[in-house]
């Protein structure tokens, strides 16, 4: 094996245990101490690519893909609002007919959290306690009232969720009318706040808080007035 022969190979495969190879570099020390650093190259090479996976990030791909796909449908919705403006303009109906939401706003990221997790909405059967719930709300500084948050029914579901980087608090109710989830995030996370939100397949509830924004949301044509009602009379917030 000549040393081009012997470059050649050592490039291609620095751990090689190729017998000519091993011979070719036992008989020459310069060739040796090429082979022995290609080696501790390709280590550390390999060492270098050795990258801890950030926690949760195809979940949280999942979810941004999630999201886009929504707010590329919400703008191609607006464009035929806009058309639908000037038709209801010509033939006198009135303007309040068009609404308008922006894609940085509770709502959205509700829904796109739901669409996401939809396996947790419908298959959820934890035992949360109020207790234990009030245990997550306590980092948001708020809590259900003992004699008035029983009245949401039993938690399914309850931990912690990622809003764009934001931590917020999903929990899911059984209620009479099916699952209810219930989104707490904080306000200084600047979402903008929606009222009332929904899509093809959820109906959303939007209350604001000083600590905090809360979204109910559940399946469309499902009634959440009641249970959003509940949960606004329920939430008390520290000082």
């Amino acid at each position: 094996m000549d040393d081009l022969e012997f470059r050649r190979a050592v490039f291609a495969d620095p751990s090689s245990k190729d017998d000519r190879l091993q011979q070719a570099a036992a008989s020459d020390p310069t060739r040796q101490s090429f082979l022995n650093d290609m080696r501790q190259f390709d280590d550390s090479l390999s060492e270098a690519l050795k990258v801890d996976v950030p926690e949760n990030l195809a979940e949280r791909l999942i979810l941004r893909q999630t999201l886009e796909s929504h707010q590329q449908v919400r703008r191609r919705g607006r464009v035929h609002l806009a058309l639908a403006a000037s038709v209801a303009f010509a033939i006198g109906l009135t303007s309040n007919m068009l609404y308008s939401t922006d894609n940085n706003d509770i709502g959205t990221y509700s829904l796109a959290h739901l669409e996401h997790g939809i396996k947790h909405l419908y298959s959820a059967q934890e035992a949360n306690t109020l207790t234990q719930v009030n245990a997550k709300l306590a980092r948001f500084g708020g809590k259900f009232d003992p004699s008035l948050g029983q009245s949401l029914g039993n938690a399914v579901f309850s931990n912690y969720c990622d809003f764009n980087g934001i931590t917020s608090l999903h929990l899911i109710y059984d209620s009479p009318q099916g699952r209810v989830s219930v989104f707490v995030t904080p306000s200084d996370a600047n979402f903008d706040f929606v009222k009332d939100f929904g899509n093809e397949q959820f109906v959303g509830r939007g209350l604001t808080f000083d600590k905090a924004q809360v979204t109910v949301v559940g399946d469309k044509g499902q009634s959440i007035d009641g249970f959003a009602q509940k949960v606004e009379e329920s939430l008390t917030w520290e000082i």
